[in-house]
């Protein structure tokens, strides 16, 4: 798109093609997708070709992850949409795959990519191939690519477009006649890499002062992904809470992947920023709680029983919590860690858990 007279040859030439498609094969899976498109389109399936991107220009999609697990999700599966304007199959193009976590929005809408989680040629030392007219799909599991950071961004590059003008990536959009209006093209979603610009939010985004949206490009990107929401296996499960003043609660410390290792339990009133230690940050806050839990550990040790030693067989260990029947209506936090075997470092981490006292 480095060319104003590409742009308009590229939508005067848009048109609406037939697609298909598939879904995921892992059935842990949750499909991401930004297009209207149904998961398995049936018949004629009526999408734009933007043929404005050329060699060494990009479109990326920016998936909200935060909903499916606050440990992150594994991106097991990535697909884009390159389709011919007439529907014509076996046209082909070299693209490169890339996987990035997290992105953020100045003031101006100018996207900043977060830290790159994957690139298909670093991985493989080779380009992937698109073939017309499918959304084509790219199994990734075996590279076991993670993203933590809530905001999941996949992005598709071209190498070289053998059927470049009327092949290329496509939008949603079904229209003859193209539109900008939230509803068609929201913000934050839709990326595209201009040379000698840079990332842009394809919905702002110009070339030589002429916006893009609507006159040359509307909808979403046909940009999919199969993601695996992520569980921490160190997990503190609780039973009996809320209690009361003079009750207990049942606590299970539970990591199935280190039997036998040493594990270490405390409570805390706050987990804001953890607690930095030479062998990995704790999960809780150095606040008072957790510093009269450390400076008194005969005490500590009649209110929480059992809350260090080493995991069973598999990788659990019972624990309670007396309340003292002076207790007030209050709430704290637990959690633990699990130490390697040589106790050189934090080799599982539990995220807190709360309990109430009414």
């Amino acid at each position: 798109m480095n060319r104003l007279a590409g742009l308009i040859i590229a939508l005067v030439a848009a048109s609406c093609v037939p697609s298909t498609a598939q879904v995921c094969i892992n059935p842990n899976d949750v499909l991401l997708s930004n297009d209207n498109l149904p998961a398995v389109p049936s018949g004629a399936t009526p999408v734009s070709v933007i043929q404005g991107l050329g060699n060494g220009e990009a479109a990326a999609a920016v998936f909200d992850t935060t909903g499916l697990s606050t440990q992150g999700v594994k991106v097991n599966l990535a697909a884009v949409g390159y389709m011919n304007v007439v529907g014509t199959n076996g046209i082909q193009a070299a693209v490169n795959l890339q996987i990035y976590d997290g992105v953020t929005f100045d003031a101006a809408g100018v996207p900043t990519l977060g830290s790159l989680a994957f690139d298909y040629a670093s991985a493989t030392g080779s380009n992937l191939q698109l073939t017309s007219h499918a959304i084509n799909t790219t199994d990734l599991s075996a590279f076991n690519v993670t993203v933590t950071s809530g905001k999941l961004v996949v992005a598709w590059s071209m190498v070289f477009n053998t059927g470049a003008p009327q092949t290329n990536f496509a939008t949603d959009n079904s229209a003859i006649q193209f539109t900008c209006n939230p509803s068609v093209t929201p913000l934050q979603k839709n990326l595209i890499f201009i040379q000698g610009q840079g990332w842009r939010d394809a919905a702002l985004a110009t070339v030589q002062g002429i916006p893009l949206c609507p006159v040359f490009y509307s909808g979403n990107w046909i940009i999919r992904a199969c993601v695996e929401p992520m569980v921490n296996p160190t997990q503190i499960l609780i039973s009996g809470s809320p209690t009361t003043a003079g009750g207990f609660v049942n606590v299970t410390f539970n990591s199935p992947n280190h039997p036998g290792q040493f594990y270490f339990g405390a409570p805390a009133f706050t987990a804001n920023m953890g607690s930095p230690t030479v062998y990995g940050t704790f999960p809780l806050d150095f606040d008072p709680l957790l510093q009269a839990y450390l400076q008194f550990p005969v005490e500590a040790s009649q209110v929480f029983f059992n809350f260090n030693g080493n995991l069973g067989p598999t990788g659990t260990a019972p624990g309670i919590i007396f309340i003292p029947p002076t207790t007030p209506p209050l709430s704290f936090l637990v959690a633990f860690i699990v130490m390697d075997p040589t106790l050189s470092f934090f080799e599982g981490i539990s995220s807190p858990a709360t309990i109430q006292v009414l």
